[in-house]
C-alpha cells in the first residue's frame, strides 16, 4: 500500500475532521461567551441580594431597638395585676365616699328641717 492509495480517503477524512474541529471549537467558544454571560448576570445579581441582605439587616436591627424598649410579657401581666388591684381599691373608695356623702346629705336636711 502506497500513499497514493491512500490519497483519495485522506482529503475527505481530513475535510470531516476539520468540520468537526471547527464546529467544536466554534461551539467552545459560544459556550465560553455563553458562561462569561451567566457569570456577569450572577455577579449583579449576587450585587443586588448583598444590597437586600444590607437593608434588611438595618431593618432588624431597627426592630430589635425598638422591641429592647418594649414590656415584655411578664411586666404587662405585672401591669395587669396592679390594675385589678387598684379597681378593686377604687371601688371600695367609692362605696366610702356614698356612705359619707349619704351621711352628710342625712346631716344636711336634718339641719334644714331643725328651724
Amino acid at each position: 500500500m502506497q500513499l497514493n492509495d491512500l490519497l483519495p480517503w485522506f482529503n475527505p477524512g481530513l475535510a470531516v475532521a476539520s468540520a468537526i474541529y471547527t464546529w467544536v471549537a466554534t461551539r467552545d467558544k459560544d459556550n465560553s461567551q455563553h458562561i462569561k454571560a451567566v457569570e456577569e448576570a450572577m455577579t449583579k445579581r449576587l450585587a443586588e441580594h448583598a444590597s437586600q441582605l444590607a437593608e434588611h439587616n438595618l431593618r432588624l436591627e431597627h426592630v430589635q431597638t425598638v422591641q429592647a424598649h418594649m414590656p415584655t410579657h411578664k411586666d404587662v401581666s405585672d401591669l395587669r395585676t396592679e390594675l385589678a388591684a387598684l379597681r378593686t381599691q377604687q371601688a371600695a373608695t367609692g362605696q366610702d365616699v356614698k356612705v359619707i356623702r349619704d351621711s352628710v346629705d342625712s346631716l344636711r336636711e336634718y339641719l334644714m328641717r331643725k328651724d
